[in-house]
């Protein structure tokens, strides 16, 4: 009597859905409703066990209100426990997506910032890394950078907005001077990269700041006067003594019809513009090119 062998069958395998919402279908859907349904398709169709402590396998699903991207990890730990790092700052990805974007090459880098303790742990990471040769450290304030004129081909620049990391400067306020002081020839040279990681509020100002109104609008007209009012009459100038000239006020170039001075910012060429998630709250890259 001949005997049927039995397939042999492996123990399925496990996994677990880490989902991640932002935009309008925030509002109207939870992360934990998408990791369900995404959850039960899985095990229905590939017949998959859900294993929520210790999975095989991680599915990552980011949704926006316009793109979808999923991703696995293909590295049993994350990127958080890399050897080569002794304190970790920026989100990994984040940082990657920043580098990516400004072309970054085989080039020599230079950190700056004005905060001693920040300046601290980033030198134990260059120490421990063994990139002391290619990564210089300084302290200064990026309202006034201490570089050469044109030297630095690409600035990528995380600026804090009060979650992570705080400042005492309003950044809203200030906003504008940063830019200018990257922009500026003493920094970017033509040709070069920006790359800035914002907040949501910080991302509209900065738009409003190079779309700003430019200054060759004409002069606001007067209101008429009324029948029986007089108009007010300008303040007398002193008399001149002998041997004396008037002050002549300082002259302000003449525009011609139709032309405008340039707008704020008007160097920087807005490349394009990524919503990027930071955890609880998301942020947006814009990446510029100096034109000139």
């Amino acid at each position: 009597m001949e005997r049927q062998l039995e397939p042999i069958t492996s123990p399925p395998l496990t996994f677990r859905v880490n989902c991640k919402l932002s935009g309008p279908l925030s509002r109207c859907l939870t992360a934990q409703d998408l990791s369900r349904v995404i959850g039960s398709g899985l095990c229905r169709l590939l017949g998959w066990k859900v294993e929520l402590r210790s999975p095989q396998l991680e599915v990552s699903v980011y949704l926006s209100g316009d793109h979808s991207i999923l991703g696995i990890p293909l590295t049993r730990l994350p990127l958080a426990s890399r050897s080569y790092m002794r304190t970790t700052g920026l989100r990994s990805t984040v940082a990657w997506a920043l580098g990516s974007l400004a072309g970054i090459q085989d080039v020599h880098f230079l950190g700056v910032d004005i905060d001693d303790g920040q300046l601290q742990k980033a030198n134990e990471n260059v120490a421990f890394a063994n990139l002391g040769e290619r990564i210089h450290l300084m302290k200064a304030s990026c309202s006034g950078l201490p570089v050469s004129s044109g030297s630095v081909d690409a600035v990528v620049c995380d600026l804090p907005f009060g979650r992570k990391f705080n400042t005492k400067t309003n950044m809203a306020d200030s906003l504008h001077c940063i830019v200018s002081e990257m922009e500026r020839h003493v920094v970017l040279r033509p040709g070069g990269s920006l790359v800035l990681l914002l907040s949501p509020p910080m991302s509209c100002q900065l738009k409003k700041l190079q779309t700003g109104p430019g200054r060759g609008a004409p002069p606001p007209q007067e209101p008429e006067l009324q029948a029986g009012t007089q108009a007010a009459l300008p303040p007398q100038e002193p008399e001149l003594q002998a041997g004396t000239r008037p002050a002549l006020p300082p002259q302000e170039p003449e525009l011609q019809a139709g032309t405008h001075l340039p707008s704020p910012l008007s160097a920087l060429q807005l490349q394009a513009t990524h919503r990027v998630s930071l955890g609880a709250i998301d942020g947006l890259i814009h990446s510029y090119l100096k034109t000139r």
